[in-house]
C-alpha cells in the first residue's frame, strides 16, 4: 500500500527559524528597552523594517546550522585532510589477548589454524649476596638458592593448510613405496615432530640451517633394525660441514608383508635422488620450517611487552575412526547421507576457521566494535565464536556424535557407535562406546577410508558407494569453504557529505526597500550630499550587525577545522570581511569601502586626498581591488578584536582537551607541571608554553592511531631487514611512544640520552691563538629549506695553559660551562654596538663567557640567531627521552654471578 503524503497543517518550526516569533521577540525587547521613546511598532516604522530584514537573515543562519553533521564537515575533493580516524584505525590494537595472538598466528600465509600454551621450561634459581649486593643464578637447583619461572613465555603450535605438491603438512607419516622383486610395497614412513626452539643467542647448528644452508648430503644410521626404526642426519656444506640430527623415524609395513625387506628400505632411504625420500623429506621440511620462520618472525613484529615466543612446531593430531550401524528411511539416498555424516562429524571434530569480508560480518548482526576488536587482519575477518570453537580437544564424548547423526535427513536411528583413535597410525583404543580420552590436547581428523559405516533398510543391510561418497563431501566442503580473502574491503567509509558554501554571505542591507537606499542600486545620481550622508551613516549602522552575521557563518565553515584532528588552525573565532574575494566581480556588501577608514587612508597615501567622490570610479575600482589583495588594517583589527593571541591560544588548548576528551585521554597533569614551570615567566613566556603546549597536544592527536594501537607492543628484536637496527631508530615499544607523546619529548627513538665525548669534539674545536694561549670555538649545523652547513657560532674568550694537561683541563672547564648555559635564553645577551649587534654568552659570574664571531644588523636577527644555537644544543646536549627494559629479555641461559 503506497504511503500517504500531505502537507501538515500548523507546521511547528524551530524558534530560530520562525520568522514571526523571531519578530514578535524582537518587539518584545524593544518595549522592554525603549518603551518610553519607541511607541511605534507599525510596518512604517524604519526600526521595525531593521527588525524584519535582520529576523528574515537569522532564519538563514538557522537553516545552514541544521545541516546534517556529514555536510557542515564535509571539504572540497582536492582537499588533503583526513579529519577523523576510521574505524580500522581507532578501534583495533597490537595483539593482545591469547585469542589475537591466534588470529595473528591464522593470518599468516600458509597458515590454517595456529594455538599457545604457556612455556613452562627450566626454571632459574637465584641467591641474593648480601655482601656485594649482587646476586647468582643457577639453571640448576642449589642448596640456598629460590626458585623462579618465569610468565611471558609462550610455545606456538601451528596447524597449516595443504600444499598442492607436498600434500598434507601436518601429519607425521609420510606414504611411500618401496620396490622389492618388481614388487611395488606400499609404507608408511612415521617422521619425527617438527619442532623448533629459538633461543635468545643463535645456534649455529640447527635444523632452521635448512632454510639458508646447502645440503650436501645426509647420514643414515638405523636405530634398531628389528623394530624398522633409523636416523637421518642432514650433511650441510660449507668451509667446514656440519651435520644436524632430523631425529628418529620409524617404517610400517603393511601387515600382510611377511618377507625381509630391511636392506631394499635402507637402500631406499640412504638414496639421494631427486625422487628419492630424502629430497622429498628435506623440501617438505625446508617449506614447514619456512612457514614456522614467517609466522616467528610475525610475531616478533607485533610482541607485547614482557612477552616472548620460544618453541615453535606442528600441533600433535590423532586420527579417529567410526564404526556405526544406522538405519535409514526408505527414501534416503545412502550417499548423500553418509557425505553428511562425514562432513558435520569433521567439522565437529576440527571446526573450521573461516574468512569473512566486512559485508559479511555486518549480516551475520556482529557489531562495528565486534568486527575491528583487537587485531588489523590482512586477508578478512573471522568470527570470534568461530575461533573459540576451534580449541584443541583433550576428549570427545560419543553423546555429542549421536546428536551430530541423528539430526541428519534421513537416519532413523544409530546403533553401536564406537569412535577409536590413533597416533602416529597406531591405534590408541579399541573403540570407546562413551567418552574417548585423547591422553592431552590434539587436533583431530577423520579417517573415511578406516571408518566402517553399515545402513540398513528395513533391516536389509547395505554399504554406500566410496567413491561417490567422497565426491559428494568434497562439493559439501567447496560449499561452505570461507577461504582467506585477497583485496577485500577491510574498513568503514567515512560518510561523505554535500560540501556547501556555508560562508557564503549575502548582505542584509540588499534587503531593504530601494528608497533606503543602502543596497546594490543606491541612490540616484540627483542625491545630495546629506542625502548620502544619511545613506551611509544608516550603511554604517547595518555594518555591525552584516560582520555579525557573516563571522557567524565563517565561523560555522570553520566547525570542520576546529574539531579535525589534522587540519591546521590558525584562529578559533572565525571571522570574514565585509568584502568579496578580489577575482569575484559582482561584491555583496554595496559601497562597504567608503565607510572603511582603513581603507580611506589607503587612498590617501595613494593620492593624497580622502574625498572618495572626486575620484574616478574605475580609479577607485582598482585601488580597492589592491586593498582587499593585501593584509589590510581593516582585517588585522578585525581578528585583532576578535581573537587576541592570548584568547586564541587558551580557546585552541581547550579545543584539543575536547578531542583528546573523547579518546578518554588527559593532559592534565602535564599542562600543570608546564604551567607552574611558566607561571613565574614574562607574559611572552607564558605565551610560548602554550604554543608549545597546543604543539604536543596536536602531535599527540596526529599519532594518537599508533600510540593508542600499539601501546602494548614491544620492540622488534628478532628478524630485523637490512634497513632496520636497534640503535638510532624508532624501532622502540609502543609504550614509550605513548608516554613521550604525553610527556611532550619530541624524539622517542632509542638513542643516547646523554652527550659523549664524540660530540664534543665534533662541536667544540680548540684553537691556538699565541704562546700558550687558547680560545674555544662552539660549531652548529644550521639548516636551510633546501640545504645545510656547518659554521662557527661561539667563540670563547681566550685563556693561557702552560702545559698540555692544564690546556685539556681548562678547555674540558670552559666547553663543561658553554654547554651548561648555552641552552637557556636568559643566558645570553645582545650588545648595541655602533651599527650593530653583537651576541654574547654570558657565565654564572656575569663575566662575557663566548660571543659570536657574526655581526647583526637587528637586534631581531640576533634574536633569531640566538635562537638556533639553543635549539641546537638542547637537541643535541640536553636530549630528553628515557629507557624500559623488559626483564624477561634478560632471563638466565648458563649460570651467571651479577653484581
Amino acid at each position: 500500500m503506497a504511503e500517504s503524503k500531505a502537507i501538515v497543517k500548523g507546521r511547528t518550526l524551530p524558534e530560530g527559524m520562525d520568522y514571526n516569533f523571531l519578530r514578535q521577540k524582537g518587539i518584545e525587547y524593544i518595549t522592554q528597552l525603549a518603551s518610553d521613546v519607541w511607541t511605534d511598532h507599525n510596518i512604517h516604522d524604519p526600526g521595525i523594517t531593521i527588525l524584519e530584514v535582520l529576523s528574515y537573515a537569522i532564519t538563514e543562519l538557522t537553516y545552514r546550522t541544521r545541516f546534517h553533521t556529514k555536510d557542515i564537515l564535509a571539504r572540497k575533493s582536492d582537499e588533503e585532510i583526513q579529519d577523523f580516524f576510521t574505524a580500522r584505525q581507532i578501534l583495533t590494537c597490537n595483539p593482545l589477548t591469547i585469542e589475537d595472538i591466534r588470529l595473528l598466528i591464522i593470518d599468516c600465509h600458509g597458515v590454517q589454524n595456529g594455538w599457545l600454551e604457556v612455556f613452562n621450561g627450566p626454571a632459574f634459581h637465584y641467591r641474593c649476596n648480601e655482601d656485594d649486593r649482587g646476586y647468582r643464578m643457577s639453571l640448576k637447583a642449589k642448596e640456598g638458592f629460590e626458585k623462579k619461572v618465569l610468565k611471558g613465555l609462550y610455545n606456538v603450535f601451528l596447524q597449516l593448510e595443504e600444499d598442492d605438491e607436498l600434500g598434507d603438512l601436518n601429519t607425521n607419516i609420510i606414504e611411500w613405496e618401496l620396490e622389492k622383486d618388481d614388487e611395488t610395497i606400499p609404507v608408511r614412513i612415521v617422521t619425527p615432530p617438527v619442532e623448533v626452539e629459538f633461543p635468545l643467542y643463535y645456534k649455529e647448528e640447527s635444523l632452521l640451517q635448512i632454510l639458508d644452508g646447502e645440503i650436501k648430503g645426509h647420514e643414515f644410521v638405523w636405530l634398531d633394525r628389528g623394530e624398522l626404526s633409523f636416523e637421518i642426519k642432514i650433511v650441510f656444506d660449507g668451509a667446514e660441514p656440519f651435520s644436524v640430527s632430523a631425529g628418529s623415524f620409524r617404517v610400517l609395513l603393511p601387515p600382510y608383508v611377511t618377507v625381509d625387506v630391511v636392506d631394499e628400505l635402507e637402500q631406499m632411504l640412504k638414496s639421494s635422488e631427486a625422487d628419492s625420500f630424502f629430497k622429498f623429506y628435506t623440501k617438505r621440511l625446508k617449506r614447514i620450517l619456512a612457514i614456522i620462520k614467517d609466522v616467528y618472525c610475525r610475531l616478533h613484529s607485533h610482541r607485547n611487552l614482557c612477552e616472548d615466543y620460544v618453541r615453535f612446531g606442528i600441533v600433535k593430531s590423532q586420527e579417529i575412526s567410526l564404526c556405526a550401524d544406522i538405519e535409514l528411511a526408505p527414501e534416503a539416498d545412502p550417499e548423500q547421507v553418509l557425505a553428511r555424516i562425514f562432513f558435520e562429524v569433521d567439522r565437529f571434530l576440527a571446526p573450521p576457521v573461516s574468512f569473512y569480508s566486512l559485508k559479511e560480518m555486518l549480516e551475520k548482526g556482529k557489531t562495528v566494535d565486534e568486527i575491528f576488536e583487537g587485531l588489523v587482519m590482512q586477508q578478512g575477518f573471522v568470527d570470534r565464536d568461530e575461533l573459540r570453537e576451534s580449541e584443541l580437544k583433550d576428549r570427545i564424548h560419543v553423546s555429542d556424535l549421536y546428536r551430530i547423526i541423528l539430526g541428519i535427513d534421513g537416519v532413523v536411528s544409530v546403533r553401536d557407535l564406537l569412535v577409536t583413535n590413533y597416533l602416529d597410525g597406531v591405534p590408541q583404543t579399541s573403540g570407546e562406546r562413551w567418552c574417548l580420552k585423547l591422553g592431552g590436547k590434539y587436533h583431530l581428523n577423520l579417517r573415511h577410508e578406516w571408518s566402517r559405516i553399515i545402513f540398513y533398510k528395513n533391516r536389509v543391510p547395505f554399504y554406500a558407494d566410496r567413491e561417490q561418497v567422497e565426491t559428494l563431501l568434497q562439493h559439501l566442503k567447496a560449499e561452505h569453504i570461507k577461504p582467506k580473502l585477497n583485496g577485500y574491503d577491510a574498513d568503514l567509509d567515512v560518510p561523505q557529505g554535500r560540501v556547501l558554501p556555508l560562508d557564503e554571505y549575502y548582505s542584509v542591507q540588499n534587503d531593504f526597500p530601494l528608497v533606503y537606499g543602502v543596497g546594490k542600486a543606491g541612490l540616484p545620481s540627483t542625491a545630495d550630499a546629506r542625502r548620502k550622508a544619511q545613506a551611509r551613516q544608516l550603511k554604517a549602522f547595518l555594518m555591525f550587525f552584516d560582520q555579525l552575521l557573516a563571522s557567524y557563518l565563517s565561523q560555522l565553515e570553520n566547525v570542520k577545522n576546529l574539531l579535525s584532528v589534522a587540519a591546521p588552525v590558525d584562529a578559533t573565532y572565525s571571522v570574514r570581511p565585509l568584502y568579496n574575494e578580489p577575482d569575484k566581480e559582482e561584491d555583496d556588501f554595496p559601497s562597504v569601502e567608503y565607510l572603511l577608514n582603513d581603507f580611506i587612508e589607503f587612498v590617501r597615501e595613494k593620492t593624497g586626498s580622502t574625498e572618495l567622490d572626486a575620484i574616478d570610479r574605475k580609479k577607485l575600482a582598482d585601488y580597492w581591488k589592491e586593498f582587499r589583495e593585501i593584509e589590510n588594517g581593516y582585517l588585522q583589527k578585525l581578528r585583532e578584536y576578535t581573537e587576541p593571541e592570548e584568547l586564541f591560544l587558551e580557546r585552541r588548548s581547550r579545543f584539543l582537551d575536547h578531542l583528546i576528551a573523547r579518546f578518554a585521554e588527559s593532559f592534565t597533569d602535564y599542562a600543570m607541571v608546564i604551567y607552574m614551570a611558566a607561571a613565574e615567566g614574562s607574559y611572552a613566556e607564558k605565551l610560548d608554553t602554550l604554543r608549545d603546549m597546543i604543539k604536543d597536544k596536536e602531535d599527540f592527536l596526529r599519532s594518537y592511531p599508533e600510540i593508542s594501537r600499539d601501546r602494548s607492543k614491544a620492540f622488534k628484536y628478532r628478524c630485523l631487514k637490512e634497513e632496520e637496527s636497534l640503535w638510532d631508530s624508532a624501532n622502540v615499544s609502543g609504550l614509550k611512544k605513548r608516554l613521550s607523546k604525553l610527556f611532550g619529548i619530541d624524539n622517542y627513538e632509542r638513542r643516547t640520552i646523554g652527550y659523549c665525548e664524540k660530540d664534543v669534539n665534533k662541536d667544540f674545536k680548540i684553537k691556538k691563538v699565541g704562546e700558550n694561549r687558547y680560545e674555544i670555538a662552539l660549531h652548529i649545523d644550521v639548516d636551510r629549506d633546501t640545504y645545510s652547513y656547518r659554521e662557527q657560532a661561539l667563540k670563547s674568550k681566550r685563556f693561557t695553559a702552560e702545559s698540555t694537561d692544564a690546556q685539556k683541563k681548562e678547555a674540558g672547564t670552559r666547553i663543561s660551562h658553554i654547554i651548561e648555559r648555552s641552552p637557556l635564553k636568559e643566558n645570553y645577551r645582545i650588545k648595541k654596538m655602533s651599527g650593530w649587534f653583537r651576541l654574547e654568552l654570558i657565565g654564572s659570574d656575569g663575566d662575557v663567557l663566548a660571543q659570536c664571531r657574526k655581526r647583526f644588523t637587528t637586534e631581531k636577527d640576533a634574536e633569531q640567531y640566538r635562537d638556533g644555537i639553543i635549539k641546537y644544543m638542547r637537541s643535541k646536549y640536553f636530549r630528553e627521552g628515557f629507557h624500559i627494559f623488559e626483564h624477561i629479555l634478560f632471563r638466565p641461559v648458563d649460570d651467571v654471578e651479577i653484581t
